[in-house]
């Protein structure tokens, strides 16, 4: 569509949970398939997606996201887990489970999700899941291999704040999405 864009709110990882997630993809890249890894700098926690707004709806959204980040202080998380979507016979996307923070993050999709409604942007995700995508999988030479390292790998990554909340513009091509920075706000 014409004066739109693909669009999700998301918070902000520290330099430091990214680099932490990056080893983590490294341990990984053993993987045989057709993997596609997230950029590191593109790592980031979506609490609400947004699919394709117009120029109009964007203010609104900005708005939205301030009155919201208000509400919220900044907040530590802490990942606990890999795991995969949809389910671990049909791996599809790999992520990072979050173990703590994640009723704040579910609290601000909650804000979002009815906030959005009443002005009917209502992509959003019916079952949402906090989480940090480390990679899309389109085929996986040995399914067993990841689904036994995602059993017993345990990630132990804590208490890193975050402290913004940011509107994202994602837009795709052939070698993956590229996310630029629309408008961010510190929370509390």
């Amino acid at each position: 569509m014409k004066n739109t864009i693909r669009g999700f709110i998301a918070l902000e990882l520290s330099p430091k949970l990214r680099e932490e997630l990056e080893k983590i993809q490294k341990k990984l890249k053993h993987l045989s398939g057709e993997i596609s890894w997230t950029i590191p700098n593109n790592l980031h926690l979506s609490v609400y997606f947004l699919g394709n707004i117009s120029q109009e709806q964007i203010s609104i959204v900005k708005a939205i996201k301030e009155n919201i980040a208000k509400k919220i202080k900044s907040f530590p998380i802490a990942l606990g887990v890999l795991g995969v979507f949809p389910f671990k016979q049909e791996h599809q996307v790999l992520w990072a489970g979050i173990s703590s923070g994640y009723s704040q993050i579910t609290q601000i999709n909650t804000l979002f999700s009815k906030e959005l409604k009443a002005i009917n942007i209502k992509a959003g995700d019916k079952h949402f899941h906090p989480h940090i995508t480390l990679a899309r999988i389109k085929s996986l030479q040995n399914k067993t291999e990841l689904t036994e390292i995602i059993d017993n790998m345990k990630l132990s990554i804590a208490n890193e704040e975050l402290h913004k909340l940011v509107l994202y513009k994602s837009e795709l091509n052939s070698s993956g999405a590229i996310y630029s920075k629309i408008s961010e706000v510190e929370l509390g």
